[in-house]
């Protein structure tokens, strides 16, 4: 497979990207690089490049260009955006990196930013959480994009940048409170009209792209919650907690900032203004919440170029099943044998409701840990459950947030072994109701993984009746399934625990041979996966 690279020069750094795409949009990332140039310190104010911060940039570019030459890639676009796009100019930065470079850098519209970027977070959030309002904080500017599957309802890009405002208001440290009031003046000047349209239009979802949101949840994750930064999924930073880390960050100094947990030292003296603009979107478009995304730009620029025309209609949206699988595949897993067992899980999860009372979305994360439960063997069968909890924390899940992620990776902790316990810090670090979805799902699955103890899908079916003191589950066999109920009945110890009910299990003949076929293993959709 190719390995492509993109180049984005924005107002605040200079980005590489690195990777290689697969058929379903999916990226594997070989390299991240970026330089912190700056070069709309002193544009976006007097309109013209300085020479310093052009021969900065043209130096990025050239060592970028050595990386990509060394990780044999293909650099199929370099852009430049707001800084240089308003700079008088920009055709002598442009030739400037043209000579030193041989790069023909392409100064690009906002109104082309605002659609690479929103491909790029398309590609990493479920289509079940359209319609998706976008929000991209850059140093220059702000773009905000309303989408409905292939449908873009509203693009706006906006003169606005934490860059930009830093340098018209940010004249004391730290910012004074006339500093904060004339800055969301200018705000409200600015981007009023847009964000009002934005709430006329709707949407379902708020995300948001670009370092300063994540940098602003990081914060929240570090000095407000006192906890390391999440591996794996979306982080949601709502609008009360992004109110708290606005509060640490406009009481603190350049210095204070030094120790905020979370807080890029490069980023502190922009921090004040990209907390007040998101802020303010937020409330203006009435969004409780923003779901950090992972992609941008850059994977925007590769994504258009792999996929071209098709691109416009929309990638592959089914991001969540196709990136289990793919992890399922790369871990060398038995896939047969995931699949039935996640099939069983869903049938005692659907037939047992009365007794869990659980919804559709944990039904799907029984779904998806079901899938997952033995990736560990991949390291090692000998506590091989530890193992998968630990990859699929670290395997790079595409549209699950970082709870879900963690609830996955648990699911797969508890498939065997001892159940949660206190002192097991993933576990205790969950919220009560998470805890009791995860001890509720983990004993379904122990029980289905116990139901195909031998790994030859002997128990094709199995049928629960609920009682008051006991569960009666009937099993469908082909074949000598003893080995099978054995196992069920000893890996049933948390079933009966957590659900207070006896288990007893037996066998019937089954009325026909529904086998496994090679469909089961073609992922074509979260439906699919589950028919014959």
């Amino acid at each position: 497979m190719t390995s492509l690279a993109a180049i984005d020069i924005g107002t605040n750094s200079i980005k590489l990207l690195i990777a290689s795409v697969e058929e379903d949009g999916a990226l594997e990332v070989l390299s991240r690089e970026k330089s912190m140039v700056r070069l709309g310190n002193e544009t976006l104010t007097t309109g013209r490049l300085p020479e310093e911060p052009m021969e900065a940039g043209a130096s990025a570019v050239e060592q970028f260009l050595r990386s990509v030459r060394g990780a044999g890639a293909e650099l199929v676009r370099a852009v430049a955006t707001c800084a240089v796009r308003e700079a008088a100019n920009a055709e002598q930065f442009v030739e400037t990196v043209r000579k030193r470079t041989g790069v023909q850098v392409d100064v690009i519209s906002g109104d082309e930013e605002a659609r690479l970027i929103n491909l790029a977070v398309r590609s990493e959030f479920p289509s079940r959480l359209d319609p998706l309002f976008l929000v991209d904080i850059g140093g220059g500017s702000t773009e905000l994009v309303v989408s409905d599957g292939s449908r873009v309802l509203l693009s706006e890009s906006l003169p606005l940048g934490v860059v930009r405002l830093a340098d018209r208001y940010s004249r004391n440290d730290p910012p004074s409170e006339n500093d904060r009031k004339r800055m969301k003046r200018e705000i409200k000047a600015v981007a009023r009209r847009a964000v009002d349209a934005v709430r006329k239009v709707g949407f379902e979802t708020c995300v948001g792209s670009s370092g300063t949101i994540q940098s602003l949840s990081l914060v929240h994750e570090g000095a407000i919650l006192g906890r390391e930064g999440t591996l794996s999924g979306h982080r949601t930073l709502t609008a009360a907690g992004l109110k708290r880390v606005n509060r640490l960050l406009r009481r603190s100094t350049a210095k204070e900032k030094l120790r905020i947990s979370g807080l890029d030292p490069r980023r502190r003296d922009i921090s004040v203004p990209g907390g007040i603009l998101l802020s303010w979107i937020l409330k203006r478009s009435d969004a409780r919440a923003i779901v950090v995304g992972e992609r941008g730009l850059r994977e925007g620029i590769l994504l258009d170029h792999a996929f071209g025309a098709a691109t416009r209609r929309t990638v592959d949206r089914d991001v969540r099943a196709r990136s289990v699988d793919r992890l399922l595949r790369r871990s060398n897993a038995e896939v047969l044998h995931a699949t039935h067992v996640a099939r069983l899980a869903l049938e005692i999860f659907d037939q047992t409701h009365a007794v869990h009372q659980l919804s559709s979305t944990e039904r799907e994360w029984l779904q998806y840990g079901s899938l997952l439960h033995d990736v560990g063997c991949y390291v090692g069968y000998s506590k091989h459950q530890r193992h998968s909890y630990y990859l699929i924390t670290h395997g790079d899940l595409t549209g699950f947030s970082a709870e879900e992620v963690e609830v996955l990776g648990l699911l797969a902790r508890y498939h065997k072994g001892g159940g949660p316990k206190a002192r097991h810090e993933s576990w205790s670090g969950l919220g009560s109701s998470l805890r009791a979805a995860v001890e509720k799902l983990s004993a379904v699955l122990r029980v289905a993984d116990g139901l195909d103890r031998s790994h030859r899908q002997l128990v094709s079916a199995v049928s629960c009746r609920v009682r008051p003191r006991k569960m009666e589950l009937e099993v469908s066999a082909r074949g000598d399934c003893e080995a099978e109920l054995d196992a069920a009945r000893r890996k049933s110890d948390l079933f009966e625990r957590v659900f207070d009910r006896r288990c007893s299990f037996r066998a019937v003949p089954a009325d026909r041979d529904e086998r496994v076929t090679q469909k089961d293993l073609e992922l074509v959709s979260n439906e699919a996966l589950w028919t014959n």
